[in-house]
């Protein structure tokens, strides 16, 4: 982020999920758009299944920053704790 603009994506990490599935992918984006849905309209979810990682970005920064309080620490599917940070 840039202190000139206002942040909408945040950083999803400690994503568990069974990567030897053919749609893995498309499960643990189907979960993350459920949970994050829940705090405003998201534009694009993107995961990196080599990382086990995803970035999900908002409309809104307000959005944003309720999802980043929210969902830190939270489970998610096989995901005990999952980290949120911009």
């Amino acid at each position: 982020g840039s202190f000139n603009s206002d942040c909408t994506t945040l950083f999803v990490g400690d994503l568990m999920f069974d990567r030897s599935a053919p749609d893995a992918v498309e499960q643990v984006q189907k979960e993350l758009e459920v949970n994050f849905r829940k705090w405003g309209d998201v534009e694009d979810i993107r995961v990196v299944s080599s990382k086990a990682i995803a970035f999900v970005r908002y409309t809104w920064r307000c959005n944003a920053e309720f999802a980043k309080e929210a969902m830190a620490g939270q489970r998610l599917g096989r995901s005990k704790c999952i980290v949120v940070n911009w």
